[in-house]
């Protein structure tokens, strides 16, 4: 039997999998701990009991910290590793805590997906410091500089089986710094899926022109093999603002997920973005949608109201608008999603 070959999706090296020594996150001791799994007959105990357990990255370049692996990674098909994109302060994190939130909650359910959190221990650290304080208002602080982890690890199970997704966050500087090589961004080398994430402020009042921290992004992403067949998509954030502009309108009084996925959606959406783009001249974005042969464009807002700067939260809570649209395009692209229809969507 052939070796079975991971990428590691922290530092980016490639190994053949192997368990060893199972280990187990410790809150009282604040690491990880060896664990030895009970001898049982019963597969879906030992299953269960597996699912909290990591292994520790061999890291065969040693050029990254110490790092852990869930278990389930080994034993799961290839990864979808979507790499978000933007300039600082552009809400990447914020639409990602909501995306995830209300692909947890079941908001998905429309066109065939649920999902479950593949790594325990990174999700609730993500659930505590990003997704909990978004719910109860607080606006989110930027991303820390200089990470080299995913944010997030699901399991997503859909008619065409499990796959695991695994969601790279980044702070918008580090990409200055992609030249440089630098681990922060090398997740961009293993990544099968972007998402790029654009404000209404902007385009409405710079006409995004230029984007320095996306062409930055870019050009690290120069060597990987045909990028443009990379699906992509592009998410027009803080869209509420627009929220009485037609078409602006009727795209946020729409659900995410009313009923099965139909291409025809994704391909009017899009062209109501790009129209939207042309008459800002925010040139930038839609060259940036015409340099993949595969890409979606999306109007979202991840808390549906700005914020009260003077505070620093929603004082009337948060209402995500149309966050899974770019996440279910981007599954689509990847095969995540099966059919007839998720073979159309972004072409």
């Amino acid at each position: 039997m052939s070796e079975h070959i991971v990428t590691c999706p922290t530092c980016q090296d490639r190994y053949p999998w192997a368990e060893g020594e199972l280990l187990r996150w410790s809150p009282r001791d604040g690491r990880f701990t060896p664990v030895t799994l009970v001898d049982t007959a019963n597969a879906v105990k030992l299953a269960d009991l597996r699912a909290g357990c990591y292994v520790r990255c061999p890291n065969p370049s040693n050029d990254t910290p110490p790092h852990y692996i869930p278990v389930v990674y080994g034993n799961c098909p290839p990864p979808v590793i979507i790499g978000m994109v933007g300039r600082p302060r552009v809400g990447k994190t914020h639409l990602l805590a909501m995306m995830v939130h209300e692909l947890l909650a079941g908001r998905a359910g429309g066109v065939g997906l649920t999902a479950r959190p593949g790594d325990t221990v990174q999700h609730a650290d993500f659930k505590r410091n990003k997704i909990a304080p978004l719910l109860r208002g607080e606006r989110l602080a930027g991303t820390v500089e200089n990470l080299v982890s995913y944010a997030d690890f699901l399991l997503v199970d859909s008619p065409s089986g499990q796959r695991p997704v695994i969601f790279f966050d980044i702070a918008g500087e580090d990409f200055r710094r992609a030249g440089e090589g630098g681990p922060s961004s090398r997740f961009l080398l293993n990544t099968n899926a972007l998402l790029f994430v654009e404000d209404v402020d902007h385009v409405v009042g710079r006409g995004a022109s230029t984007n320095e921290w996306v062409d930055d992004a870019l050009g690290r992403l120069g060597v990987v093999p045909q990028l443009r067949q990379v699906p992509a998509a592009i998410a027009l954030t803080k869209a509420d603002q627009l929220r009485y502009v037609h078409p602006v309108d009727r795209w946020l009084r729409a659900p995410d997920a009313s009923g099965p996925l139909r291409a025809e959606d994704f391909t009017a959406e899009s062209r109501d973005v790009y129209a939207v783009l042309d008459k800002y001249g925010a040139h930038f974005v839609r060259d940036l949608f015409d340099r993949f042969a595969r890409c979606t464009l999306h109007f979202v807002s991840a808390t549906g109201v700005a914020v009260d700067e003077e505070s620093g939260t929603y004082p009337r809570g948060t209402r995500p608008m149309r966050v899974l649209r770019p996440l279910f395009a981007l599954l689509a692209m990847t095969g995540v999603l099966g059919g007839p229809e998720a073979l159309r969507v972004g072409l």
